[in-house]
Parts: C-alpha cells; structure tokens; sequence
C-alpha cells in the first residue's frame, strides 16, 4: 500500500512538473513570436533625427534643459519598436527618407514602396521593406491602407523640431508632486479648500447639496487640461494682475497665474520653487472656478434619487392639476389621461432631472424665510416627487426650482418656451 502510494506521488509529480514546464515553454514561444522580425531590438533609451535628439533618463524624455513630450516621445517609442521586417533587400533602394539614430545605432527610413505594402527601412547597411505592427490612432474609412496611415504618422513624428517636442503638459513637471488637499484663491471670488481624502469642501455646501463625488478626479482632470507654451525666466516684473492661486498640501507646493500686461492676453504661472512658464490661457480653468463647481448641483440630491420603471407625478399651479406617468425608457415616454405636448413635458423633466444640457445648475443658492413664503404664496407650478417638493419660477434671466423640502435653490439660464404653466404642456 505504501508503495502504490510512493509511486501515484512520484507519477503526480512528474505530471505536474510536465505540464507546468509544457505551460512555461508555450509562454516563452509566445513572448518570442512578438518580438520575432522585429528591426530595432531592446529597449529605446536614446533617438536622435536631423530635427531633435531625446533621452530618457528616470523615466522621462529630456534633451539638455529641456522636458520633451511624453505623450510623443511614448507614441513614436512604440511605433519604432513594432517596425517589423517583411522581407530583406538584396540592393539598396535608394530613396529619399530620414536618417535616425537609436541606441548610437544607424537606421533609416525610406519611402513607401510601389505597391504601398510597405515601406523602405535600413539598419546599418541591411535593407529591407518593413511594416508597423502597433495599431493606428488615427480616425480612418476601411478604405485607406493602414500601412500608408501608420507610416506617415511615424514620419511626421521623426520629423518634428526640437521646439515643438517640448513638453506642453503643466503636470508632467511634477512628477513627484502629491497631495491630500488644496487650497485656491480664485481672483474675485470665495477662497475655498478641497479635501480629497474625505472628498469634502470647505466651506461645506448648503443642505441637500453633495459634493462631487469623485473630487479628485475632477480635480486631477482640470489639472491636465493646463498647458504651457514655454519655460521663461523667473522675472518678478511679470508678477503683476494675479489671476489666482493654488497650494497643494503637504507638500505646500505652490502655484500663482499672473496677467502682467493690459493690452495682452499673455499668462504666466510661477511657483514656488522659482520656476516659470508662459500659458496657455484657454486651459487654466482649474484657477477660475468656484467652489460651487466642486458640488453636484442637482434639483434633487443624489442620495434621494431612486430608481423607478413607472413614475406618477402631479404637477398643480393654482386650481389646474395635471398627473403625467413617467416612463423609465430610452429616452424617457410621458403619458397622461389629458393630451399633453411630449416636447414641453420632455423640457421640463429634463431639468427636473438634470439630463441633457441641464446635467448641473449653474449655481444653487440657500432659501430665506421671505422666499418661502412668496414662493408658496403665489401661484407657480409646482411637484412632489421622489420626497420632494418643488416650485419653478422665473425671475429676469434664470430658470430656478426651489427645492422647499432641502431649502435651497438651482438656478439654470432661462429657455425660451419652457413650459412654466401647465397649460402650455397641454394640447
């Protein structure tokens, strides 16, 4: 018995052993096949073309003093390492292209050949037709031949100047760069703090109201939007008109956006590490917003949201009531025992549940005392719905539904012909 049992362990093993060296071999054979007919072999640390030279040093692509674009340097790094060799050449075929280094290794790119299956490719003084193995990023029909696509993308990434390879992107300077919260000083406007790892505000918006709910995110989102056009010199004459500042903690990191001259648009950012760029202005967003932009500006709070197939709402405004069911569908379907307007109906829930271009108010306010009461007192168009009751009115240029159960207010911009009757969502 012991025996049998030996033997059945010994057999288990070798089993095992055969099938995890078959699984281990069939993984290597796998890598390989990748990697097979590749022309540019290793990994890329250095390219250098008649218009730029790029290393990569940490991580990042810098030549001299200069950051160089990341997005790139990563797309032309991965188009190099897909050249892959179709079939060699016996003859150079002496054509026009560019002449590239990678690694101090000779290479270089020629045109298309005749048929356009491919495209000349020498390294050192081997010649081959070679094609482009990683997919495309540019939009095209089925029609066009992706060989061509892929090939003039990689062309005109070889060809850039060392100018326009400079990094554009604010962040990527600050690689190590984290924080916890920040706190910005918008020009004009309410100084705010941003709490990321509580998601929270300060100060903390009105009853009823939410915070985003991925503050970060949005954060980090309209941090990436900002754009440079260059590093400048320091010079604290161009610290003047401050538009705004931002410090990150704990890093007490800090960043202020100056306007320094009246008849130019030209903006600059220092820190407060004593460096400086001239921006972009259209992408320093981050720096004008208010705080209300960090909050879910929603007629009904998300927590009080439910999810519904069928809902019954009644809409009153003075002696007149109207029952509309409304239907959860793509889009949503309105039916009602009165003939109704589907259009007008549709308007008004759409802000009602912030869809469409009605995702956000454009600013929510508290409720006084006097409001309330004018607002119950007259006669406006008014719904309960999903525990709440609302009242729409209409003052100047804004559109507001005051939301009596929260106590606040979300104003929209006015829209023409909104319904704010319930005679005009009747037929």
């Amino acid at each position: 018995m012991k025996v049998n049992l030996w033997l059945f362990g010994i057999l288990l093993t070798l089993v095992v052993g055969t099938y995890f060296f078959q699984e281990k071999r069939v993984e290597e054979n796998f890598k390989k096949s990748l990697v097979a007919g590749r022309l540019i072999k290793g990994q890329i640390n250095s390219i250098e073309t008649p218009t730029f030279k790029a290393n990569l040093v940490g991580g990042r692509w810098i030549f001299e003093n200069d950051l160089l674009s990341h997005n790139d340097l990563s797309r032309l790094v991965a188009m190099l390492e897909t050249v892959k060799e179709v079939k060699a050449l016996e003859a150079d075929p002496n054509v026009e292209g560019i002449h590239l280094k990678i690694n101090e290794n000779s290479y270089f790119l020629g045109s298309m050949n005749l048929d356009q299956s491919g495209f000349y490719f020498k390294v050192n003084d081997k010649n081959f037709v070679a094609i482009i193995e990683t997919d495309s990023r540019q939009i095209h029909s089925e029609d066009e031949n992706l060989n061509v696509i892929k090939y003039n993308e990689l062309k005109d990434l070889l060809m850039k100047t060392q100018g326009e390879l400079v990094e554009k992107q604010l962040f990527r300077y600050y690689p190590d760069l984290q924080f916890e919260t920040v706190l910005i000083k918008p020009d004009g406007a309410l100084d705010f703090e941003l709490d990321f790892k509580n998601n929270t505000t300060l100060p903390a918006p009105m009853k009823g109201i939410e915070v985003h709910q991925e503050l970060g995110n949005k954060f980090q989102a309209l941090v990436r939007e900002i754009k440079l056009k260059g590093r400048v010199k320091a010079d604290p004459k161009l610290k003047k008109n401050k538009m705004g500042e931002i410090t990150f903690l704990p890093q007490e990191m800090k960043w202020e956006v100056f306007l320094p001259h009246k008849n130019k648009a030209d903006v600059y950012l220092f820190d407060s590490q004593g460096n400086a760029y001239e921006m972009i202005g259209g992408t320093l967003k981050v720096f004008l917003i208010q705080l209300q932009d960090y909050w879910d500006k929603k007629v009904i709070p998300p927590s009080d949201f439910t999810n519904f197939d069928v809902l019954s709402v009644t809409l009153t405004q003075g002696t007149d009531e109207l029952t509309v069911k409304v239907k959860n569908r793509e889009p949503l379907e309105y039916e009602s025992d009165q003939k109704i307007k589907q259009n007008k109906v549709e308007m008004l829930f759409q802000v009602i549940f912030n869809l469409a271009n009605f995702d956000q108010g454009q600013r929510v306010s508290p409720m006084t005392t006097s409001q309330y009461r004018q607002l119950l007192s007259e006669d406006n168009l008014r719904m309960e719905i999903m525990g709440q009751d609302l009242v729409l009115v209409s003052y100047g240029q804004e559109l507001i539904v005051a939301n009596i159960t929260q106590e606040y207010k979300v104003h929209f911009t006015r829209i023409e012909n909104f319904p704010l009757n319930i005679k005009d969502m009747l037929e």
